[in-house]
Formats: C-alpha cells, structure tokens, sequence
C-alpha cells in the first residue's frame, strides 16, 4: 500500500511548463513522448565552450530532424524547425556551425547525434574550434545509437517530428521508462 501511494505521488509531480530555469549541467536529460516506439527517457550532453544553457522548461516541445541531416549547408525544413528543438546528425562541418545552422532557421535549441549508429557509450565533447560562428542556443550531442533510433522511430512513425519533454527530473523518472539495453 505504502509503494503503490509513493508510485502515485511520483506521478503526480508538478509538470513542467515553459517557467524560466537554468540548467547548466553537463549532462541533461529529456523524455521523447511520441512517437510511441521511441517514447524513453534518454541523455544528452551540453556543449562545452559555446552556445547558451537551457533557460526554459519543454513540456512538449516539437525535436525536427534537420533537412539535410548534417545542417552543414542551409537548413531547408526551417519553417519546421522555427521555434522547436533541431535533431542533426554529426559529420562534414563542425558542431558550432550546425548549431549556427539551426539557430538561423529559428531552432531554440539543437540536439547532435553521432554518426556512429552503433555508439552506445562514447561521449563526444562538442568544443568551438575557432570557426567564428555566433551559437547562443542551447547545443547537445546525443549518443549515435540513441539518436539514430529517433530519427529512424520518426521516419517510421510517418510523422517529421518526435515531442519532447526537456529536461525532464530524473529523480521523477521510472526505471522502465529508459531504453532496455541502455548503458546508465
């Protein structure tokens, strides 16, 4: 009895709304709400010298996969994207330009996924490296394997965005709600 009202408690935490925060841990958390056969909990981590912090919490909040995938050349897809957070895959330009990228389509936030769609474990540090674009979005890379089975889970789904919660308290989050297999 006491279990099953601790349970209910849990669930029945304040939810976020758009209320003015700052997070500027390394590692954040957020909560993929559909399409419902990627509807986890998963990592990212923050960008380390450059683009903002997050200064507001999701709800719901729409992740747009960035057109083309790597947001090394004009996004295409930013009425879209105008407003949400952008998903881009690593590789061919760095990470400040693809977050520059997304913030000029109107991105307020961006979330790099490794191109190692296998990488379940190795974490990238995303670091300026002298390029000279102006990032104050907040930016995060996102582990290859989890965020390929994102993009894949939307492209399946037949939907051009997942929502999203972010950040989402960890400490609110059942043990079931994370990925089977997930390497924490």
């Amino acid at each position: 009895m006491l279990l099953t009202l601790a349970v209910a408690l849990l669930h029945a935490a304040p939810q976020f709304g758009s209320d003015s925060i700052r997070v500027e841990d390394d590692v954040i958390f957020f909560y993929v709400k559909t399409p419902s056969t990627v509807s986890y909990v998963y990592r990212a981590l923050m960008a380390k010298n450059f683009g903002g912090v997050l200064t507001s919490r999701y709800d719901e909040i729409d992740l747009v996969p960035s057109e083309p995938a790597d947001g090394c050349q004009p996004i295409v897809n930013s009425v879209l994207m105008h407003g949400q957070v952008a998903l881009l895959q690593r590789g061919m330009c760095s990470f400040a330009e693809k977050s520059w990228r997304a913030q000029e389509a109107g991105a307020v936030a961006v979330m790099i996924y490794d191109s190692d769609e296998n990488n379940d474990h190795r974490w990238i540090d995303m670091v300026r490296d002298g390029d000279g674009f102006d990032v104050v979005i907040p930016s995060m890379f996102v582990l290859g394997k989890e965020g390929w089975r994102i993009a894949r889970g939307i492209q399946e789904a037949g939907t051009r965005v997942a929502t999203i919660k972010i950040p989402v308290n960890e400490s609110y989050v059942s043990v079931y709600d994370y990925y089977p297999g997930t390497l924490w």
